[in-house]
């Protein structure tokens, strides 16, 4: 029964991946969240997946991870057979984002489950619920963040007069506690 409901599970994901449009369901690697170092369910939020692929699967350090068209993360590492998955609000996760408006600003992890759009011109229009998607961010080997993945909305806005920027909270469309399959984006 068990088993059952896990490849229920699986098919459900995998269903609904080959579904999205944006990402060619050939370039996609599915895989299993395994681990969560550091995560306590109720205390803390995950800042890291492992995954059940590494380099023997084609696996690369920076291939975007993702779920349906809303980014996870990004490879960190990788080994013969699993991987360290960096997540959208690790500390240490930065990089180019746009609005649904057409704003420019850097997506920066904060740590904890949070995001925030940074750097964004003051001249821009920011609104509460605006959707923030990936600029892209691929190296001369078309590895890394394709452009158009979700980010997440805005929820809230924090703009000083007399600064040159403006930043905003972002929002997360997806609970990363709640995880267990993702895709990695190979070859995009």
């Amino acid at each position: 029964m068990l088993d059952q409901k896990k490849l229920q599970s699986e098919n459900s994901a995998l269903l609904d991946q080959f579904e999205t449009a944006r990402i060619r369901s050939i370039n996609l690697l599915h895989a299993k969240v395994v681990g969560a170092p550091g995560f306590v369910p109720g205390i803390s939020y995950p800042s890291v997946f492992i995954i059940d692929k590494g380099e023997k699967d084609g696996v690369k350090k920076n291939h975007a991870v993702v779920f349906k068209n809303i980014l996870i993360g990004k490879i960190e590492k990788t080994t013969d057979y699993l991987s360290k998955v960096m997540l959208l609000s690790n500390s240490s996760f930065s990089f180019t984002a746009k609005t649904d408006r057409g704003a420019l600003g850097v997506i920066k992890g904060e740590g904890n489950g949070k995001i925030t759009l940074d750097n964004v011109l003051l001249s821009e229009d920011l609104k509460k619920d605006d959707s923030v998607y990936t600029r892209g961010d691929l190296d001369e080997k078309n590895v890394g963040i394709p452009e158009y993945l979700m980010v997440g909305a805005i929820e809230s806005i924090k703009k000083n007069p007399s600064a040159l920027f403006q930043k905003a909270k972002v929002q997360s469309v997806i609970d990363f506690t709640k995880l267990f399959d993702v895709f990695v984006i190979i070859n995009y």
